[in-house]
């Protein structure tokens, strides 16, 4: 099909930058916020939580919704304390050099918490002015330090990295979680990282960082499970109600399609629906059904990121928090036990 126009309109732009900009939260994202909220919410030897997914399951959006919530529960403390910053965001991410270090990262979370304390700074003053140079020679050690005292100085709570996979071509992994590990306590703050399967590789080091650590899968639907099919469908009514065109196809009835062709990834789905959108807005608003096919993966892409899926789920699972030794049948029996003890303690009480 030849498109009517060759370009968007303002008006279009703006309207689909809306539907681009759209953030829902959903069930699985809110199973995963819930869990790492109740880690973060009491002391816990565990002072880093890898949350992660597959592909497009929308740890981005989970990183944007985590930060809001988090703000929203520290803002009487940040509201008393000018100095007090609870939440810092950074995205790790490699810079092309062939051995990447820290620091970038380090220097980016000097930069969140003091834009002006990032670098040590040499003043002069020239023809009656003062110029502030930056210095961006320093060690990752001194780096390390002025970061710990950064994070203890704006009492923050909670570091949160995204991208953070990124992070096991830093170093070995070991190294790795054992410099996150050190920070954690010495500033004494929890550290969130969020990204892919990949980033489960820092915990297969060593005990050690297996014991602070906790692992939080961000599920995707799944096709199989009636619960998760209803509640995609809840998704895809969602972005069907700001769809950016005055027609609107109905996305509700092909909801289960939908589910099995994005892999009951959230992210997949709405990227296939902001091409689509694009492609009917690019014809006249007129919606065509070969938008849909346009818009899908291939069966060759698709078929990368389901093995990539598939296995990185198979290897994660098992670490993830509440699979522990203890089964179904044995719970019950433990439940039952303890349920005695507390009732003698009581009587005797």
């Amino acid at each position: 099909m030849k498109l009517r126009a060759t370009k968007l309109t303002p008006v279009e732009r703006a309207s689909q930058g809306a539907f681009f900009d759209i953030r829902v939260m959903h069930a699985k994202m809110r199973e995963a916020m819930e869990s790492l909220e109740t880690l973060l919410a009491a002391k816990s030897e565990s002072v880093i939580t890898l949350v992660v997914g597959a592909t497009g399951v929308g740890k981005t959006t989970f990183t944007l919704a985590l930060t809001n919530r988090l703000g929203a529960a520290y803002a009487e403390e940040a509201d008393s304390d000018p100095t007090c910053m609870p939440v810092v965001v950074v995205q790790a991410y490699t810079n092309g050099e062939s051995k990447p270090s820290f620091k970038d990262l380090f220097q980016d979370i000097l930069r969140a918490t003091n834009p002006l304390a990032h670098a040590a700074m040499s003043i002069t003053k020239e023809d009656g002015r003062i110029w502030i140079a930056r210095k961006e020679n320093d060690s990752v050690a001194a780096l390390r330090r002025r970061v710990e005292q950064a994070l203890r100085h704006r009492k923050v709570r909670v570091l949160v990295i995204d991208e953070a996979y990124h992070l096991c071509r830093y170093a070995n992994s070991g190294a790795v979680l054992d410099t996150l590990k050190s920070i954690a306590n010495t500033a004494g703050v929890n550290l969130v990282l969020v990204g892919s399967y990949e980033l489960h590789t820092l915990v297969e080091s060593h005990a050690q960082v297996a014991r602070r650590t906790s692992v939080i899968l961000f599920e995707r639907y799944d096709v199989a499970n009636a619960d998760d099919r209803a509640n995609w469908t809840l998704v895809v009514q969602a972005l069907q109600a700001k769809w950016p065109c005055s027609f609107v196809p109905n996305f509700a009835n092909i909801s289960q399609p939908l589910l099995e062709s994005c892999l009951g990834c959230v992210g997949l789905l709405k990227s296939l629906l902001l091409e689509a959108s694009a492609l009917q807005l690019l014809n006249g608003g007129v919606w065509d059904a070969s938008f849909l096919k346009l818009s899908a993966k291939s069966v060759a892409l698709r078929d990368v990121i389901r093995q990539e899926i598939e296995i990185g789920e198979q290897r994660v699972r098992e670490s993830v928090r509440g699979n522990s030794l203890w089964d179904d049948a044995t719970m019950a029996t433990l439940a039952a036990a303890l349920q005695d003890r507390a009732g003698v303690a009581h009587a005797a009480r």
